[in-house]
């Protein structure tokens, strides 16, 4: 009720128009929350689509119903 207050987005949000977002939020959650997280954090990088610089790992695609 106060002005500027907390803004939140639902999942259905989330899913349909941040989906990089979304999953990159997801993996936050599962990581340890201090020194070590953070270093983990920056090793995980999250594309969209088909296209991304690592084709010589062989990536397996992750479908999201």
């Amino acid at each position: 009720m106060y002005p500027g207050g907390l803004r939140t987005r639902s999942t259905k949000v989330m899913r349909e128009k941040y989906t990089v977002e979304w999953v990159e939020k997801a993996i936050k959650g599962m990581l340890p929350h201090n020194k070590l997280g953070d270093v983990q954090r920056k090793h995980v990088f999250v594309y969209m689509g088909p296209d991304h610089p690592h084709a010589a790992q062989k990536p397996v695609e992750l479908k999201v119903k």
